[in-house]
Formats: C-alpha cells, structure tokens, sequence
C-alpha cells in the first residue's frame, strides 16, 4: 500500500489486523468470522488514517491545541444531562490499626499486640504513630483513604459507621483479625456535587472535542491523499 508516497508493507496491515483480532475477541457475541471479517475491513482503514496523521502531524498539532475548553455553561449541562454517572454511594475516610489472626499469628498474640496499641492511644499516643508501630499493615498512618460503602468486610463498616469524625473505635473482631479504627470523614449516598468532578468533565468534554477536530481532519486528509492499494 502507498499513502501519499509512503509505502506502508504487508507487516502493518497484519500487525494491525492482530491487534483488532485481540481487541474484538473480548467483545460478547462476536464469532471467529465476524472477528475474522471486520479485523480484515478494520485494519487497512486504521493504517491509512495513522499514517495521514502522522504525515500531518503539525497540523494536527495546531488543530488539537486551538480547540478551546469547554465552557461552563456546557460543563453544567452535561452534569445535569448524566446526574446518573455521578451518583456515589455511602463512603468513609478511616485509618485503622490491624494485627493478623493466621497461620503465623495466633489469636493471643495478636490480641494482646492490639492491646498494647490500644494502651497507647489512650495515654495520648497519635493514632498514626501507633498505627506505623503496631499495625500488620504499617505506613501512611493506616490511613486507608476514602472507599465506598461494602467495599470494606462488614464487621468493619459496621463499626465505621457508628463512630464521629475524628472518633477511635474500641478494639473489634474480623475475619482477619483485630482492628482498632479511626473515622476521618463520612460522605452520605448522594449525587456528587457538580464541584468535585468539575474537572473529570470538562476534560472529558475537551478530548471529545479534540477528537471531532481529528476526525474533521482525517477527511480533509483522505479527500486529497493519493492512496494505492
């Protein structure tokens, strides 16, 4: 194949063919000759528009840079078009302390290695410190960032939500062994304010854009590109 005067040989078009044939074997539904078919019909039309892009590449270049950012007004119309995408459930900031009932670590052992963690929060001790001491699962203070609602073993979420912001729980029981727990934050289930992905969309808004400015040149390049096949 020439495109504009560039030879592109057979190894791109299998290459590319390969690469559909991966991607469609895990869409639902699709047969080995329909996989077959469409990686075929696919492959030479992805090569062919790689390779003006590539040709083009600074105007393509130019063209991407000078697509503008999507505006407010357009940022809030998509938010209030897709409130369903942003629905969020329950969730919580909590930091914990965690010592391991296993093979290596018996439940006396354990026990009393989260008692002594206990004794020290209650001397006064910081919850991060103790929890970089004694913790199974040491670093960042046990801070275990925001998770949603049943992402967390029940016996966990279960005490996480009884406590108050800033509240330490009493030593409690899991499946994996003993905890002591720290609520940072709760967040009620909810829409996620427009405020907190503000940002998501507008760059998800400015790639659709950028996108459709691609695809207007792609057809310009085709409508003028001397291709040989």
């Amino acid at each position: 194949m020439i495109v504009n005067g560039q030879i592109i040989g057979p190894e791109s078009i299998d290459a590319e063919i390969a690469l559909l044939t991966h991607q469609l074997s895990a869409v639902d539904g699709q047969t080995p000759e329909s996989i077959a078919k469409l990686a075929q019909e696919w492959a030479v039309d992805n090569v062919i528009e790689r390779t003006l892009l590539a040709q083009a590449s600074q105007s393509l270049e130019t063209i991407t840079a000078q697509v503008p950012s999507p505006s407010r007004a357009e940022v809030v119309e998509f938010y209030n078009a897709n409130r369903r995408r942003f629905q969020s459930p329950k969730s919580f900031h909590a930091s914990h302390i965690v010592k391991n009932v296993d093979e290596q670590h018996s439940v006396a052992e354990a026990l009393s290695s989260i008692e002594a963690a206990a004794a020290e929060l209650s001397s006064g001790a910081a919850f991060e410190d103790v929890a970089d001491r004694f913790s199974d699962c040491p670093g960042n203070g046990g801070d275990l960032g925001w998770f949603p609602s049943g992402e967390m073993v029940e016996e966990f979420e279960s005490v996480a939500s009884t406590l108050q912001p800033g509240q330490v729980s009493p030593i409690f029981r899991s499946t994996f062994g003993f905890h002591i727990a720290k609520l940072h934050a709760h967040r009620p289930e909810g829409t996620l304010p427009l405020a907190q992905v503000y940002n998501q969309i507008e760059s998800e808004l400015l790639d659709e854009k950028r996108q459709a400015a691609i695809n207007q040149l792609l057809d310009r390049l085709r409508a003028v590109a001397t291709i040989e096949l």
